[in-house]
């Protein structure tokens, strides 16, 4: 048998994740789902940081007062109002 096409075991004992077909399949989706909330958390990180420093608001919910002016939905307590 030529050296190129013989598979050895490095560490010496059997494969933990490619087993199987399922604990494969396992793992890919598990990856998957730890790259997702890894980039979803990375995407609100980097735009709550835009929007503080340009200093609009992004994440906010907000609603129109009877003057029309918009106004935030949940009322800001004595240490969250800006001087």
């Amino acid at each position: 048998m030529c050296p190129a096409t013989k598979v050895t075991n490095v560490m010496h004992r059997p494969p933990l994740i490619q087993h199987s077909t399922e604990n494969i399949e396992k793992f890919v989706f598990v990856v998957l789902a730890i790259a997702f909330v890894t980039y979803a958390r990375f995407v609100v990180l980097v735009i709550s940081d835009i929007t503080n420093y340009l200093g609009i608001a992004c994440f906010t919910v907000r609603k129109r007062d009877a003057n029309g002016v918009w106004r935030s939905a949940v009322p800001m307590t004595t240490s969250e109002k800006r001087v």
